[in-house]
């Protein structure tokens, strides 16, 4: 039996002991599907009975690859983006993979240098973000996928924020209201991301189409509390009738404030959210739900597939994907 001069164990011993080639034994300590279970398990037996420890650099530098993906986020923090990566980390942890992350609405090209070195493929989060404001980030050797717009040269998971906006404005003109108030997130505010402008704007472009006037348009923090503290501006205000929040999180401030001071909703007033978050059941919320953490997962499975190291459960994924959004209504919207 051939050893390294330190007397290790190698994969090509592994492969001698189990009667097949390096390259399935390979897979097989991947987990890659494509190697039957029958085989798996003499490589494993193997493995065993040889005590074969997987030297991770070398095996890196044999295969050229690092065996880690990056995300790059350039968005903020805010809740949408932890659902985008909790989909990407439910498939990374599946794998032997590694998880590269860089954040912040402004990363610095140092830090993208950084990452793109060290990595095999980029999911990059640009969830409110436009085509032109990508430029310095998509491009270059590795395997790219982009969730949000839709990039001409690079492939997309595309996500209507402004057509989910658009959606709930329709809701309740339908339903009859006129006196439409917009919350959105204040852009000097450290909650403030790309997502909460497009939907903001998109409540206000919307309304106009209708034949409505904002009847008020406040910006406040993407919280509980900030959707509390301009609660009595609005409650106060008896000629709204209904309220577009640009996140769940103010509409549970409002509607919080709302019971505390008696108010039926939504006989008194309706209220509409986006995001459709863990609470936004309990508190009957009307809402949409986007396909965040969906994105994340089939966003890593293709650049996994396109690397080896997993096989796609479908076919190869369209340059553009469009993930549909879902309207869920509950019980904060009536008709008036």
């Amino acid at each position: 039996m051939a050893r390294t001069p330190s007397g290790r164990i190698t994969v090509e011993d592994v492969a001698t002991r189990a009667g097949v080639s390096v390259a399935t034994v390979s897979r097989a300590l991947r987990g890659i599907s494509n190697v039957s279970e029958t085989t798996r398990a003499k490589v494993l037996r193997a493995a065993i009975e040889l005590d074969y420890r997987i030297d991770r650099a070398a095996a890196s530098l044999a295969s050229g690859q690092r065996r880690a993906l990056g995300v790059i986020a350039p968005i903020g923090n805010g809740p949408q983006i932890s659902d985008v990566l909790g989909g990407i980390d439910e498939i990374i942890g599946t794998t032997d993979q590694d998880l590269m992350i860089v954040s912040g609405v402004d990363p610095g090209p140092h830090r993208i240098h950084s990452l793109r070195s060290g990595v095999d493929g980029i999911v990059i989060i640009a969830l409110g973000r436009g085509p032109d404001e990508l430029t310095d980030l998509v491009g270059g050797e590795l395997p790219t996928v982009v969730i949000g717009p839709k990039i001409h040269h690079c492939r997309s998971m595309v996500i209507d924020e402004a057509g989910a906006a658009a959606a709930l404005v329709d809701l309740l003109a339908d339903r009859g209201h006129h006196d439409i108030a917009v919350l959105g997130v204040d852009p000097s505010s450290a909650s403030s991301t790309p997502i909460a402008a497009v939907r903001r704007a998109a409540f206000i472009e919307r309304l106009e189409a209708r034949g409505r006037t904002p009847r008020v348009v406040l910006d406040v923090t993407d919280s509980v509390e900030g959707g509390m503290a301009v609660a009595e501006v609005l409650l106060d205000n008896e000629a709204v009738t209904a309220v577009c929040c640009a996140t769940d999180l103010i509409a549970f401030g409002l509607l919080t404030a709302a019971h505390q001071r008696g108010l039926k909703i939504p006989d008194q007033l309706s209220v509409v959210g986006v995001d459709d978050r863990d609470a936004s059941l309990a508190f009957g919320l009307t809402t949409v739900r986007q396909p965040l953490a969906d994105a994340g997962r089939r966003a890593t499975v293709w650049l996994l597939s396109e690397l080896g190291v997993v096989d796609a459960p479908v076919g190869p994924m369209e340059q553009w994907s469009h993930l549909p959004w879902q309207l869920v209504e509950r019980a904060t919207v009536a008709t008036r």
